[in-house]
């Protein structure tokens, strides 16, 4: 399974992923969910507000003003090299709404030829989406901010294990 969007948007989390299907075909799945993320999962999204504004060459003390809002990934390539393209909102002092900005697409390495190192992702920008990723596996694998519906035993049709006192 691969992530091709990780985003929050009006207090939703939105996944989109693809996993195997028949051949070589991947499958397309979406996921637009109320529930409230891992504090974790918030945290991931704050981590790559550096970045953004790195790529996006602002001065440092704008880091305050970003809240990133999602990530697009991509797969390419012989080595389908994933590559990305973060999505922030910045708050304007003079302004009512918000600046949008989208990085500019990078990836981790190169497609198929050496160019030049602007093209690639920095190694702390691909360790923030790293995190990111296994945030929102987290998230699909139902764990949330209320905590799990189900224990485990019980999901295995166990019954739950009784504490001796």
């Amino acid at each position: 399974m691969r992530f091709r969007k990780i985003k929050l948007k009006d207090d939703k989390v939105i996944l989109v992923y693809e996993k195997p299907g028949i051949g070589a075909e991947m499958d397309e799945y979406s996921v637009a969910c109320s529930d409230k993320p891992l504090p974790s999962f918030n945290e991931a999204m704050k981590g790559l507000v550096c970045h953004v504004r790195e790529m996006c060459e602002l001065p440092d003390t704008y880091d305050k003003r970003i809240e990133v809002k999602g990530v697009s990934l991509s797969y390419a390539g012989k080595n389908e090299t994933m590559g990305a393209v973060i999505t922030a909102a910045m708050e304007l002092h003079n302004s009512v709404n918000a600046l949008n900005l989208n990085t500019p697409h990078k990836t981790v390495e190169f497609y198929a030829y050496d160019g030049d190192d602007k093209q690639l992702l920095t190694t702390g920008c691909v360790d923030a989406i790293e995190t990111l990723i296994e945030e929102a596996q987290k998230y699909l694998n139902g764990e949330r901010a209320q905590g799990g519906l189900f224990k485990p035993e019980m999901v295995k049709g166990e019954r739950p294990r009784q504490v001796q006192a």
